[in-house]
C-alpha cells in the first residue's frame, strides 16, 4: 500500500507509511510483512526510487488484436458427468 507513493511526488509520505508498517509488523510478529519491509527498506538503500529526479515511472504495453476464431465445442467435451443430476431425498 505504501509502494505507489513513492512514485507519485510523495516518496516522503511512503517512506513514512513503510516505516509504519515495519513498526507495526514487528510488533504483531508478522513475518511474511517483516520479510518485504525488509526487502523493500534495503533495495532502497541500494537504489532510492521515487525521487523527484526519476520522472513518472509507467509500464508500456503493445497490444495487438485477437486472431483467435471462434470454434464451436467438440462433442468430446460432453461428458456424462455433466448431465448426472444430483437427486433428491424421497418424500
Amino acid at each position: 500500500m505504501a509502494h505507489p507513493y513513492r512514485f507519485n511526488e510523495f516518496a516522503s509520505l511512503g517512506i513514512q507509511a513503510l516505516e509504519d508498517i515495519h513498526m507495526r509488523a514487528q510488533y504483531e510478529l508478522f513475518a511474511d510483512v517483516l520479510l518485504m519491509t525488509n526487502g523493500i527498506k534495503n533495495s532502497l538503500k541500494v537504489n532510492p526510487s521515487g525521487q523527484p529526479s526519476d520522472g513518472p515511472m509507467g509500464i508500456s504495453v503493445a497490444l495487438t488484436p485477437s486472431t483467435t476464431t471462434n470454434t464451436p465445442l467438440s462433442k468430446t467435451f460432453i461428458t456424462n458427468a455433466s448431465f448426472r443430476t444430483k437427486k433428491l431425498p424421497g418424500r
